[in-house]
């Protein structure tokens, strides 16, 4: 997996931040894989808010891991680009 941030913990912010992702999709690996910018593997109560992430190919802005719980994520991508596999969080698109 392609993967610019991982949050592995609890009570965490990530906020204000703009990711550039300037990688050709045929670099991406594992190969047709969509890549990842921020990563929530574990924790509870992360907050990931208004951050903006600039990309020539398709990208999940967030993705919550199941093994998550609580976390906020705020203005930080479209419910496209925001994968949730977790059951208990709080999401609100980037207008």
């Amino acid at each position: 997996m392609t993967l610019s941030l991982l949050v592995q913990s609890r009570s965490n912010t990530v906020a204000g931040n703009h990711f550039s992702y300037d990688v050709a999709s045929g670099s991406v690996r594992p190969s047709g894989q969509t890549p990842t910018i921020i990563l929530v593997a574990s924790g509870n109560n992360n907050y990931i808010a208004t951050n903006n992430t600039a990309s020539a190919i398709t990208v999940h802005t967030v993705v919550l891991d199941a093994s998550t719980s609580g976390s906020k994520v705020l203005d930080s991508g479209d419910s496209n680009q925001v994968v949730r596999y977790a059951s208990n969080y709080a999401f609100r698109a980037t207008p």
